[in-house]
């Protein structure tokens, strides 16, 4: 089950198979690897079979934007400590930077959502006058790929489930 396993890409140093990762990086042996997401919790456990450790971590929460990957750089850096490496660096505040980027983004997004709402009577007096090939333009613009734009900007750019 954890042996027979094919390359996930080529310059990607993991192999997959039956649900586990087996990658030799970045420690000096063989991990196998077995994650797994829920909309409130992740997990992962870990194999070393040279140094006969097994370890399982979970945790009762499930951050797609910013907790994915720093749960990762955390269980790794468990993983390297148990090894006598030197674990992963992650500063105290990355957490919340890394949110309050992107909720700033979003607002901006939001913000930019209603500006026509504010903008209505000067829309009104643009579309009455010029030609009906960029009115139409125009309203299918905002009022179609603007929105859908809008809905798949988490799933394009971070890979989130709605």
């Amino acid at each position: 089950m954890f042996y027979e396993n094919v390359a996930v890409q080529a310059n990607i140093p993991y192999k997959y198979g039956m649900g586990w990762t087996l990658t030799n990086e970045p420690l000096k042996q063989p991990a196998l690897r077995h994650s797994g997401l829920a909309e409130t919790g992740m997990s992962i456990f870990y194999i070393l079979p040279e140094s006969e450790i097994g370890i399982a971590i979970a945790v009762n929460t499930n951050d797609y934007f910013v907790g994915k990957d720093l749960m990762d750089r955390i269980d790794w850096g468990v993983i390297l400590m148990l090894t006598g490496d030197k674990p992963n660096q992650i500063s105290a505040n990355q957490y919340v930077t890394r949110h309050l980027l992107y909720d700033l983004a979003y607002f901006v997004v939001f913000a930019i959502s209603i500006l026509p709402s504010f903008l209505i009577k000067l829309f009104k007096k643009r579309l009455a006058t010029g030609k009906l090939w960029i009115k139409i333009s125009v309203l299918i613009l905002l009022h179609l790929i603007l929105p859908i734009f809008i809905l798949l900007l988490p799933q394009i750019f971070f890979a989130t489930p709605f």
